[in-house]
């Protein structure tokens, strides 16, 4: 089973020398290592109020948890290796 959730990510724009940030969905293999994160920043489209409550509260959350550097983040297997000998 892969977990995921939001995470911020920095990243250089070499087109404008600037700093950005952006929220990106980020996945953890079993072990609940960060084994990826989504190539561009997601925005949120739901079909509701409460949905659209629900996505944003858990973008809030991100804010809380340190923030990936695009390039430098060594990412972890996909897989859990102790699934792969059974």
């Amino acid at each position: 089973m892969t977990d995921w959730d939001y995470r911020v990510v920095k990243e250089f724009d070499c087109n404008s020398d600037e700093i950005l940030l952006s929220i990106r969905e980020a996945y953890y293999n079993d072990n609940g290592e960060l084994c990826g994160y989504t190539q561009l920043g997601v925005s949120p489209h739901v079909e509701s109020i409460e949905d659209l409550r629900d996505i944003l509260n858990r973008m809030l959350l991100a804010l809380d948890k340190p923030i990936l550097v695009d390039g430098e983040v060594v990412f972890a297997e996909f897989t859990d290796k102790d699934e792969e000998n059974e």
